[in-house]
């Protein structure tokens, strides 16, 4: 029996080194779709911008129509401090009903960064959020709508619980 305590404790030991918590990283996307542009604030921690620092500019967001990609027409750093970094993208815009938006950078981020996306219209009305991953990184968008508040309640209680499900290392911790 105290071999077989020793054993468990060596099992528990190994396994506590995957079940300490970690920062997947976090990122933001504002979106503001006005009459004649499409304004978009990017914001990142410094750590994971320096992951992807030589894909920023146009890696950061696309957004397409029905007839593609919307030209990116300006691109800035609006802020930066030790806590996050900031940047200003404008893209002309369509006046189109329907709207792509996608993160392409996600794909060279680590696993299980998210970056959370908030659409408002010209009248600074809320249309639709999400939460973007590499695995889910593009949100169709109809500009002439706007989504309830309680379907992106709904959506971030099942993020989470896919989050804590699917994750080895909260299994582990659980255990």
């Amino acid at each position: 029996t105290l071999s077989r305590v020793g054993m468990l404790a060596g099992i528990l030991t190994l396994l506590s080194g995957t079940a300490l918590a970690h920062d997947p990283g976090l990122s933001a996307v504002e979106v503001r779709v006005l009459e004649n542009r499409i304004v978009a604030e990017v914001s990142f921690a410094p750590q994971d911008l320096e992951q992807v620092k030589p894909l920023v500019g146009s890696s950061l967001l696309t957004i397409e129509d029905s007839d593609g990609a919307l030209q990116l027409s300006s691109f800035s750093l609006k802020s930066s401090d030790p806590n996050s970094v900031h940047y200003l993208l404008e893209f002309s815009n369509s006046n189109k009903d329907s709207l792509r938006i996608s993160a392409p950078v996600l794909a060279n981020l680590p696993r299980g960064h998210k970056q959370f996306c908030s659409v408002y219209d010209v009248e600074n009305r809320l249309l639709t959020e999400r939460m973007y991953s590499a695995e889910s990184n593009a949100l169709p968008l109809d500009v002439g709508s706007s989504s309830s508040h309680t379907k992106s309640i709904f959506r971030f209680l099942l993020l989470g619980i896919e989050h804590i499900v699917t994750g080895y290392d909260h299994l582990a911790f659980l255990l």
